[in-house]
């Protein structure tokens, strides 16, 4: 990302990594990434892959004593 920032603003970079091109591409990553972030990739131009294969996280179930609590992310935010 840093290096795609980079780019857009005419400053040359290299990343050097010890992985193939191809490993890098196909790795599968596990993570959240807050509504802020995600924006941001999609109007740096890096959101396509994140779009194309990302799954929306639509909120969360707690535990207590023994009771299940969900959380709507979704609806609380508005989608967001």
């Amino acid at each position: 990302m840093l290096s795609h920032l980079l780019h857009l603003e005419g400053i040359e970079s290299i990343v050097i990594e010890n992985r193939s091109r191809k490993e890098i591409e196909e790795t599968i990553r596990a993570g959240v990434l807050e509504k802020g972030t995600v924006d941001f990739m999609k109007a740096t131009g890096v959101g396509e892959r994140l779009m194309r294969e990302g799954h929306s996280h639509k909120g969360v179930e707690l535990l207590f004593n023994g009771e299940r609590h969900r959380i709507n992310m979704h609806d609380l935010t508005g989608g967001k």
